[in-house]
């Protein structure tokens, strides 16, 4: 009877509905970031509990169902591995689920060198020289981030104009995994490029970076953006 009653409330998540679903993330303390790359990747894990059900296997039945994938990559099993843990720890932790189903289950091994060799200093030039060329100033500057500080795209999604000091050549970094912000010096030509974009763009506060979406006019820049930004200019 024991084994019914925990089979029964285990169920509930095969009844849970997409939006309620993704109510578990929003209470745990994470970055806002953070958040959303679960509640993203938690929609795999979300169809697979209504196309088969929920039981005691369900999450080791979701592990074997990604690595049968031949179109992801070992990160990418585990983001949307890491994302279905979450979700079932947190319902676990909130008397929802009777155990952890989780325990004992592995994450995919993968390699923990890069898939992709970097740019050689010929190319870092070629693609600095062809966003000169272009007039396209907020692309020079977020190519000067990445190349001569090594800032990640969120770091640079995150910049402000008052995290700024042109003159002194000087930027207040806010971190991943970060709470507060840390002094980072700049490079001249990173200086130069900031300079020259935040001259075309004519404004004294808000992001460094905007959007030029129609539908998200004067948004900060997203990670994506810049990464479609980087994509094309590549």
């Amino acid at each position: 009877m024991e084994l019914i009653k925990q089979a029964e409330i285990i169920r509930q998540a095969e009844n849970e509905e997409s939006a309620d679903f993704q109510k578990v993330y929003d209470v745990l303390d994470i970055s806002e970031t953070t958040r959303q790359h679960y509640q993203r990747n938690g929609k795999l894990f979300y169809r697979h509990i209504k196309q088969n059900g929920a039981n005691f296997n369900t999450f080791i039945n979701y592990k074997r169902e990604l690595e049968a994938r031949r179109d992801f990559t070992p990160g990418t099993k585990n983001a949307y591995l890491t994302a279905a843990r979450v979700w079932l720890k947190e319902r676990h932790r909130c008397g929802a689920l009777p155990a952890d189903i989780t325990a004992n289950v592995k994450g995919f091994k993968q390699s923990r060198k890069h898939k992709r060799p970097g740019l050689n200093g010929l190319e870092i030039q070629e693609v600095l020289t062809a966003a000169a060329n272009s007039g396209d100033f907020r692309e020079r500057a977020i190519l000067a981030l990445l190349t001569f500080q090594g800032l990640r795209q969120i770091e640079i999604s995150r910049l402000d104009i008052t995290d700024l000091d042109l003159i002194t050549g000087q930027a207040l970094i806010h971190g991943k995994g970060k709470d507060d912000k840390e002094p980072v010096y700049l490079h001249p030509e990173t200086v130069r490029a900031l300079r020259g974009h935040l001259a075309a763009e004519g404004r004294k506060s808000g992001p460094v970076f905007i959007s030029r979406d129609r539908a998200r006019p004067g948004n900060r820049l997203t990670t994506r953006a810049i990464r479609g930004i980087i994509q094309r200019r590549l």
